[in-house]
């Protein structure tokens, strides 16, 4: 009986097994990004950065930027506002893998941040790429 039963289970896992389908998650590849042009508030350094997001190709200039709807994908990147003050921060970013096209290459790094001259902040920027299925 357990045979019969073992030889029977043999035969129907690779039909159950090959009707599971893979669906690859949008954007997936890293070949699309969302290249974001921001100017940092002049009390700061007033300096221009470039901030990143996986998406759809697109340039956006300026700090107002809604995501996508059809990109799973977060990061840690990020531009805040607060009190009129414009600071970008940059953990994740595209990188070119050689003979494989792009890549999401995250770093952590220390932000520093210098207001007026009286107000030193040095900040630790973790990376972070997440997505929601």
């Amino acid at each position: 009986m357990l045979k019969k039963l073992y030889l029977i289970l043999c035969l129907i896992a690779p039909v159950v097994a090959s009707a599971q389908s893979r669906e690859a998650i949008r954007f997936g590849d890293f070949e699309n990004w969302v290249t974001r042009n921001v100017h940092e508030s002049g009390i700061i350094g007033g300096a221009d950065r470039t901030v990143y997001a996986i998406g759809p190709t697109r340039t956006v200039k300026g700090a107002s930027y809604t995501p996508d709807a059809k990109t799973p994908w977060a990061t840690s990147n990020v531009v805040a506002k607060v009190a009129g003050v414009t600071k970008c921060s940059n953990a994740v970013f595209p990188d070119t893998h050689p003979g494989h096209g792009k890549c999401a290459k995250l770093t952590s790094m220390i932000e520093h941040c210098k207001a007026a001259g009286l107000i030193n902040v040095d900040v630790m920027v973790p990376e972070r790429s997440s997505w929601a299925a």
